[in-house]
């Protein structure tokens, strides 16, 4: 999914799903 620049946009998008899927259980599956 992120994986094009160098690792550095993968890992904020892995935060961010991260904080997300602590909020909102629900979408869990969609992330991983």
């Amino acid at each position: 999914m992120f994986e094009a620049i160098n690792g550095g946009l993968y890992f904020t998008a892995q935060w961010y799903y991260r904080a997300k899927d602590t909020a909102i259980k629900d979408l869990g599956y969609l992330i991983e």
